[in-house]
């Protein structure tokens, strides 16, 4: 990922795909062998979303660590989120980071 600012401050994202964290392989004993560890927080944000099997093995890994605290940072960025994905992610944080403009494109997307 690129990020450059624009002339008030303000990031612009280029997004690579078809890269390394598009396409996280776990194996199911690496996944047990992290559910064995007490799990203080676990942070996650919406662009790791971006691929079906990262969706899944998300929510694999979230409910057999069983955390005490999810933390999801929300991180819109271009048209790599959906609805589904963001409301899924929001009832299973205990903690949730967003900025002002992601907080405009969530009141829109979740309450319109």
């Amino acid at each position: 990922m690129e990020v450059s600012l624009g002339e008030r401050g303000h990031p612009t994202y280029l997004i690579k795909e078809n890269i390394a964290w598009d396409n996280i392989i776990l194996d199911q004993d690496f996944i047990d062998s992290l559910a064995k560890i007490k799990w203080e927080i676990f942070y996650f944000g919406t662009l790791v979303q971006r691929t079906k099997e990262n969706r899944k093995i998300l929510n694999q890994i979230i409910s057999q660590i069983k955390p005490n605290r999810i933390f999801y940072d929300v991180n819109l960025r271009q048209n790599y989120y959906e609805k589904d994905w963001i409301k899924k992610s929001l009832l299973q944080s205990t903690i949730t980071k967003l900025n002002d403009q992601e907080a405009l494109v969530l009141s829109k997307l979740l309450f319109n």
